[in-house]
């Protein structure tokens, strides 16, 4: 496997808990950015976050604006911000790079 310098770097991982999300949150980790796992199933992302190393767990459904902008705010927190993001929703609502960007500016 080839790797990537991630080491200053920040990710965050919708949908981190399983699956593709779940490989996406694992590679950032062990390229060596910090990784924050977000996913709207509690115990599965804090299951993931405890196996992945480095790693954080939040809940957050990509769907509900509010919910981003509190898990956005834990991760930069906890981690810093963020530089890097993968979505892997988990249902079929559309999910665009504008929703995170409403929810760092309060919905607006």
């Amino acid at each position: 496997m080839n790797q990537i310098d991630l080491s200053s770097r920040v990710a965050i991982v919708t949908g981190g808990a399983r699956g593709i999300g779940r490989a996406i949150a694992e590679r950032f980790a062990a390229s060596g950015a910090r990784v924050a796992v977000w996913d709207v199933d509690d115990a599965a992302a804090k299951a993931a976050a405890s196996e992945i190393a480095g790693a954080i767990d939040l809940v957050a459904d990509v769907a509900d604006p509010a919910g981003i902008a509190a898990a956005l705010a834990a991760t930069e927190s906890r981690l810093g911000r963020p530089t890097s993001s993968s979505t892997m929703p988990a249902s079929p609502a559309p999910t665009t790079r504008s929703t995170t960007i409403r929810a760092r500016r309060g919905g607006r």
